[in-house]
């Protein structure tokens, strides 16, 4: 298989809209797929309206430019503590966050009580979840890091006990459990740092799904664009573009569309070979011989 088909076969996996070509524009638009959204009203006694300034201040002047309109949003108040400990609660439905890019479930405890929390893949809508160190390590239980097997991937992890999660919530993430030792558990974050929490600190266990992120054409162009920047064994110090497209071979798995680069006098260092520096070598395997097109 080659790489750009292992690319494409990875984002057709997503839930990604798509257009039939009848104009130049819809040809490449792709959308999110909303289909796992199955409760379209939030729950009314868990949202409030959110207040907008519109770049004003106090006193009804513009302080910040560029700041207005939009639709109105409502603020879902997410339980990100997990306080009912020892409770099972089951999944009613899984909604819309307009101001996160993870989805959220409603949960109802036993006693009747509703909350939300961040929706984790494989999460369904009749799933039972429970809070606290008695819990099994299931998708949606909450458990102290001191009671979850290595290995194991969480989010929604606190920092400190009993304030909530604070790390690893958005769409995509989720982070590790690497060790434990003198109190203390080791936690591999998405970005590949390694951070020591306290092993009474709370996760949830499972990993948030990519819904929205990396789905669109633009994020992904985004997405290809960030790939050859923290990838590619270059440090630049100015580059300049224009607008033409070419296919261009970013990293080993991704193949991308990025613009042709005009290199005006650029200094190029490159890690493992330092004394090649000036302009981009043509015959680079970097470029994959696209420079002379």
């Amino acid at each position: 298989m080659h790489d750009g088909e292992c690319c494409v076969s990875i984002f057709e996996l997503l839930p990604v809209k798509t257009f039939r070509p009848l104009t130049p524009s819809t040809r490449y638009m792709t959308y999110a797929d909303f289909s796992d959204i199955t409760k379209s009203r939030p729950e009314k006694s868990l949202v409030y309206t959110r207040k907008k300034s519109g770049g004003r201040n106090s006193y009804g002047r513009v302080t910040a430019r560029a700041i207005g309109g939009g639709h109105k949003q409502k603020v879902r108040v997410v339980d990100f503590r997990r306080s009912k400990v020892g409770i099972e609660a089951k999944v009613v439905a899984v909604e819309y966050d307009p101001i996160r890019s993870a989805r959220l479930a409603l949960v109802e405890y036993a006693d009747g009580d509703r909350r939300y929390i961040i929706c984790p893949e494989g999460l369904k809508v009749g799933t039972a979840i429970m809070n606290g160190p008695t819990a099994t390590p299931t998708v949606g239980n909450c458990l102290p890091l001191s009671a979850i097997p290595m290995g194991v991937t969480v989010h929604n992890i606190e920092l400190v006990p009993g304030k909530g999660g604070q790390m690893v919530r958005s769409a995509g993430s989720g982070a590790t459990l690497m060790s434990r030792d003198s109190g203390y558990a080791q936690l591999r974050l998405p970005s590949g740092e390694i951070r020591r929490v306290h092993e009474n600190c709370v996760a949830t266990i499972g990993q948030v799904p990519t819904r929205s992120m990396r789905t669109s054409s633009l994020a992904r162009l985004a997405a290809a664009f960030t790939e050859a920047v923290v990838r590619c064994p270059v440090v630049w110090s100015a580059i300049q573009w224009t607008i033409p497209m070419v296919a261009v071979r970013v990293s080993p798995r991704v193949v991308a569309v990025a613009s042709t680069w005009y290199l005006r006098g650029v200094s190029l260092q490159r890690d493992i070979a330092p004394e090649r520096s000036g302009r981009f070598p043509t015959g680079s395997s970097w470029f994959a011989g696209t420079a002379d097109r």
